[in-house]
């Protein structure tokens, strides 16, 4: 009998063990998620209309200089994830065809000559560097970095990504970026007896 009841407990933990195994499984990825939307900006949001300087001197208005989309990825050069993502971006801004000077690049403050250097080292001579501060980066709603938005010319946020840039995710930003554009409601042909 006492065989019986340590059998029956035995199998008892077993199934409890198991039953928050998957709770926790399934927690874990509810709070993933929910930490991807905190730290994503959000969508439908306006960039900050300020005028910002690169670091070759040149103006750049967040809104209205652009002909259709603008690329731009938030970064720390010493970040070794916002390097693997560069790739994606060159990807974004070939496919979007965004601005015709190339994509946007803000980076943590770091000094102009180690952004240049940065640049050159890797082959990035047609993408924009800017430097940034905390309050640019609230102001766009950016809390970690690599974020990877895509804007229309009047400043809202179409697509963003936290995080590498990866070839799905860029898959991702497309479509969400392309079905942007194909707004409009679609009558359905309404079947006799419904």
């Amino acid at each position: 009998m006492g065989a019986r009841i340590v059998c029956f407990l035995f199998a008892a933990a077993c199934g409890v063990t198991l039953l928050l195994t998957f709770k926790n499984r399934e927690l874990s990825a509810e709070n993933a998620e929910l930490h991807q939307r905190l730290v994503t900006p959000v969508l439908g949001s306006w960039l900050p209309d300020t005028t910002l300087r690169d670091i070759d001197d040149l103006t750049i208005d967040l809104h209205g200089d652009v002909r259709a989309h603008r690329v731009i990825h938030v970064m720390d050069p010493a970040c070794g994830v916002c390097e693997a993502s560069l790739p994606g971006v060159r990807s974004l801004q070939n496919e979007l065809k965004a601005e015709s000077q190339g994509a946007l690049l803000i980076v943590s403050a770091s000094p102009e000559e180690a952004l240049r250097t940065y640049r050159d080292d890797h082959e990035l001579g047609g993408v924009r560097f800017v430097q940034s501060d905390s309050k640019l980066h609230s102001q766009m709603g950016v809390r970690v970095v690599p974020t990877t938005m895509v804007s229309d010319s009047d400043g809202r946020v179409l697509a963003a990504h936290v995080g590498l840039l990866d070839t799905n995710a860029v898959n991702r930003i497309l479509t969400e970026t392309r079905s942007e554009r194909r707004r409009g409601a679609v009558e359905m042909p309404r079947e006799e007896g419904l």
